[in-house]
């Protein structure tokens, strides 16, 4: 049951060195808010302090019966809609996501021109990098965005020239608009117990290897063959067993005739994977 609890009440300030990042679609989509983006990422430069803002519309319609009762709510539309206003007015990164890259040369330095027209300007992939009160990361992700300059842009001497941008968050293809990612600033770090290869000599693993995937199956004719197994984390233990022997990673394990029951142990700090692969050997 929930409790009033302040540990569960936050604020968001801009991430030092850069809040709004961009990306082209077809890019890498985060998927916790820690992991460091792509090269891909530009940074979009300064944020007004009004911050950003979110705005999820939910329409509605009641269908009524007979005498005038509600009987149903249905939703009829539904919108996700990010707004800021950006400072770097003239940053070439920043305006190539905002108007297309196309309509960008150059540099102010070397000279800039912006070209404003009513061609469509492609979908792009948006990420919002804050730090909470409590010292976590949160990270809005928008993997499908449509811009659109969404207000005036001033030029006068008492205020900065801004642009007004509003995201049109899309739904991609699991149907979500957006993701939103929290990790909060006492949450403890779980080690990565993960291999990042594993090798039985020049045998094949079934299926291929990948790091999340524990189980596998081999075939040899070889009476031994090497077995190399690294952890992704440096600093994690790795134990090799054919059985109740322990084989030394990169040293050759002896195969009986039939079924082997290899394991690979990766451990630290008492978080522990371990890896099967079943090696038949005619």
């Amino acid at each position: 049951m929930s409790i009033n609890n302040t540990a569960y009440i936050n604020a968001g300030k801009p991430k030092i060195g850069g809040s709004v990042y961009s990306a082209p679609l077809g890019t890498t989509i985060p998927t916790d808010s820690t992991t460091p983006l792509g090269a891909a990422y530009k940074c979009m430069g300064y944020v007004t302090d009004a911050g950003v803002s979110d705005n999820i519309n939910r329409s509605t319609k009641d269908i009524k019966a007979w005498g005038g009762d509600t009987v149903m709510r249905v939703q009829t539309s539904f919108g996700d809609d990010f707004s800021f206003s950006l400072l770097q007015s003239n940053d070439p990164e920043m305006l190539a996501a905002v108007f297309g890259t196309d309509n960008v040369q150059g540099t102010p330095q070397t000279g800039m021109t912006l070209k404003v027209n009513s061609s469509d300007v492609p979908n792009r992939i948006f990420v919002i990098e804050m730090v909470l009160k409590d010292g976590g990361t949160k990270r809005l992700v928008i993997p499908n965005g449509s811009t659109t300059v969404s207000g005036a842009v001033s030029y006068s001497d008492q205020d900065a020239v801004v642009y007004p941008i509003t995201i049109g968050a899309l739904p991609d293809t699991a149907g979500n608009t957006h993701y939103e990612y929290t990790l909060s600033g006492s949450a403890s770090t779980i080690p990565d117990t993960t291999l990042s290869s594993l090798a039985i000599g020049g045998v094949t693993l079934v299926p291929d290897f990948f790091g999340q995937n524990t189980s596998y199956t081999a075939a040899t004719t070889s009476a031994t063959n090497t077995i190399t197994a690294t952890a992704t984390d440096s600093g994690a233990t790795v134990v090799i067993k054919n059985g109740s022997d322990t084989v030394v990673s990169g040293e050759a394990a002896e195969w009986t005739t039939g079924t082997n029951n290899v394991t690979v142990t990766v451990s630290k700090s008492g978080y522990v994977k371990t890896y099967n692969v079943t090696v038949t050997k005619s």
